[in-house]
């Protein structure tokens, strides 16, 4: 059973620049309430958006994990746990950075 997860220096990479960032959509969320300007009332839906975004993404490099077993092969992320059975599967591409497994079905 081998385990896989995002690079140490990715990771380190998505926490340095992700806090920051949610720190500062944190700033542009308040930033329309104490403007003038109705215009930026638009700035709130991106902000919740792109503060939603790096939040998953820290959450993903914290605890996202792909295993591969004889008999099966396991992804948990942020959201549950995805498993496809070694029968199930009918080959694979190799792309430039990318393995896909092809499910039969496909």
């Amino acid at each position: 059973m081998s385990q896989y997860r995002l690079a140490v220096h990715w990771r380190l990479i998505t926490y340095i620049i992700g806090l920051p960032m949610i720190t500062l959509f944190g700033y542009v969320l308040i930033l329309p309430f104490s403007g003038s300007s109705p215009f930026l009332y638009l700035l709130i839906p991106l902000a919740l958006g792109m503060m939603f975004l790096f939040i998953y993404g820290i959450i993903d490099a914290w605890v996202g994990v792909v295993v591969l077993d004889e008999e099966r092969v396991i992804i948990k992320g942020p959201f549950g746990v995805r498993m496809l059975m070694k029968h199930e599967i009918k080959g694979y591409k190799i792309d430039e950075n990318y393995i896909d497994a092809v499910p039969l079905e496909a």
